[in-house]
């Protein structure tokens, strides 16, 4: 049985907001959803939550280039 991963833990509104914003910047959806229409969709997907804990770790070590590079992995679903 496959087992599901966490959903990722926010340290803050703020950082929760910085990530998703820039995210949103790189998924943006072709239809009119809401914010947390669109994030559940996205956290849907494990290998997007663990992209997305790759990016908070980046963010809290000020690595901006690791934060991108794990927001780009993130899969961009049709929408």
């Amino acid at each position: 049985m496959a087992r599901s991963l966490p959903s990722p833990r926010w340290k803050s509104r703020n950082e929760k907001k910085t990530v998703l914003a820039d995210l949103r910047k790189i998924c943006t959806p072709q239809a009119s959803i809401s914010d947390e229409a669109w994030e559940k969709i996205m956290l849907s997907d494990e290998s997007n939550q663990q992209h997305i804990r790759e990016a908070i770790v980046a963010m809290e070590r000020n690595n901006q280039n690791n934060y991108w590079e794990a927001l780009g992995k993130v899969e961009c679903s049709d929408m």
